[in-house]
């Protein structure tokens, strides 16, 4: 079946997936010095946490201010405001960094809308993603986006995938998902009615690799963005 819509993964997709961490970045400037107050290993042991990251991929706690205080509460550090005005700005220049589009992506995405098709996002993310996508070359060449930190869910959930299609206007079975498999994307796609494509760039294998997802995939696999456009022609 021909497909109309194309439904895009972020990190790991689009941009290359997290390498550096911004929390060490805090640490290695002297900014979390001042923050925590003699406290770092337990401000660092809290924003690390599978909680805390939840916390802010389904958006309870929002604004890198907001997410900076809420954890100094929660070790009892008081840092003065000029400490936390400095590390939000490194939280959005390491933001900033994050979404450099991958080499090929505008100019994939761009012929995949000179063939009609409609593009998606779908991406699990703190607040600060959706906060900078408009300043991002991706924005305008999408249809829908959805960031999970605005609707209070992450993949696999299949009410994300139905809002995707929803926002788009298409039905699942005509959507093509792309994605690295991170939080078994890959499978709630499929499960959602998509079909699916995982993306394992060779730079990033081992990272992929480790996941539960990808290990089990058997659907077709691409190492590159630009080899959508011979996946997706073959319909034409």
């Amino acid at each position: 079946m021909k497909h109309t819509a194309v439904i895009f993964d972020l990190f790991g997709t689009l941009v290359d997936n997290c390498r550096n961490s911004y929390s060490e970045e805090l640490l290695q400037a002297g900014v979390l010095a001042e923050l925590a107050d003699g406290r770092e290993d337990e401000f660092l042991a809290i924003w690390r946490s599978d909680e805390f990251y939840k916390m802010r991929t389904l958006g309870i706690v929002r604004e890198p201010a907001e997410c900076i205080r809420y954890v100094c509460e929660k070790i009892g550090a008081a840092p003065s405001a000029a400490a936390v005005a400095k590390a939000v700005q490194m939280r959005e220049d390491h933001c900033r960094r994050e979404l450099i589009p991958r080499g090929d992506a505008v100019d994939t995405l761009k012929h995949l809308r000179s063939r009609d098709l409609k593009l998606g996002l779908l991406s699990v993310c703190a607040y600060d993603t959706p906060r900078l996508w408009p300043d991002t070359p991706f924005a305008p060449l999408f249809d829908a986006a959805v960031f999970s930190c605005e609707v209070g869910m992450v993949k696999p959930d299949p009410r994300l995938y139905a809002l995707a299609c929803e926002r788009l206007g298409v039905r699942a079975e005509r959507c093509l998902f792309i994605g690295d498999g991170a939080g078994n994307e890959l499978t709630g796609a499929k499960a959602a009615g998509m079909d699916a494509v995982l993306i394992c760039a060779p730079h990033e294998e081992d990272l992929v690799m480790e996941r539960e997802d990808p290990k089990s995939w058997n659907g077709p696999r691409i190492s590159a963005l630009a080899e959508l456009l011979k996946l997706t022609a073959a319909e034409i």
